[in-house]
């Protein structure tokens, strides 16, 4: 169900076998610590949306990678677009998409920098009339992270205070230690980058252009010391399963798009 892998005519099979849902993996090119590759996220997202395409079919779009990663510019490797072909970009491939005869696109991110981004290109597909629906799950919403807690355990620690792991940290090697590990180098770690400087002080909670970059300068969160392949497969079975639940949801949704239709409808109406 790779939407590369099929050939042209394959491809209408594939679309009625998904009943028209394409999910549309997103990741970035960026640092992950010293010691994982900088395409981590779009490895992630591109596994977890082809595993769960074997338990629920969908159409998986080819890898994708130019989403909002500017906070990493200063670190070798990172490839960061601009605003524009960013955003043109995405929406012209769920047009692509839909022309292709798949009006259900579930655009399914690894990326925390997107957090922002695509809730907001979500709320602006109500700019214009459309014959499809963008859904996105949080990033949260497939992951599961009060389960991954049982999954990645602490015992590996040294005693004192943890580091939040948010980025390159165990939870996120032990998923690559278990999908390509011979990406993954552990020599390399470096344990103190991964700590929150919090150098914004008390202005931590609040929203500037350098947020990250004033916690974390080696765009690395957290200590991948602990990380397991055992614990990433864990980890990964859990997701993958959220994820086709997803996919099965999307398909049987009935709601979205008469909703879409109705008020389309309404915003035609002359009020004066």
């Amino acid at each position: 169900m790779q939407w590369e892998n099929l050939t042209a005519k394959d491809f209408p099979g594939a679309v009625k076998k998904a009943k028209g849902v394409c999910v549309m993996a997103l990741g970035c090119i960026e640092k992950h610590g010293e010691h994982l590759p900088v395409g981590s996220d779009m490895f992630a997202a591109l596994h977890l949306a082809r595993e769960a395409a074997k338990l629920e079919p969908a159409v998986v779009f080819p890898p994708y990678y130019f989403t909002q990663i500017q906070e990493a510019k200063h670190q070798p490797g990172t490839l960061a677009v601009s605003q524009e072909v960013m955003w043109k970009l995405l929406l012209e491939c769920c047009e692509e998409i839909s022309r292709n005869g798949m009006k259900k696109i579930i655009l399914l991110n690894s990326h925390g920098g997107n957090n922002y981004f695509l809730p907001y290109f979500v709320q602006m597909m109500l700019e214009k009339q459309r014959d499809y629906v963008v859904y996105c799950p949080p990033l949260a919403g497939y992951r599961g992270e009060e389960m991954v807690q049982e999954a990645v355990t602490d015992k590996k620690f040294k005693k004192g205070k943890k580091q939040p792991d948010m980025h390159g940290g165990h939870k996120e090697t032990a998923i690559h230690l278990a999908t390509i590990p011979n990406l993954v180098k552990m020599q390399d770690i470096v344990p103190e980058r991964g700590r929150d400087l919090n150098r914004m002080g008390s202005l931590s909670e609040v929203m500037t252009p350098v947020f990250w970059y004033a916690r974390f300068p080696h765009h690395y969160a957290g200590d991948a010391r602990p990380a397991t392949a055992q614990a990433g497969e864990m980890i990964l079975e859990m997701r993958i399963r959220a994820v086709a639940r997803i996919i099965k949801e999307v398909k049987a949704d009935t709601v979205a798009p008469r909703l879409m239709k109705e008020f389309y409808a309404k915003t035609r109406h002359k009020f004066f």
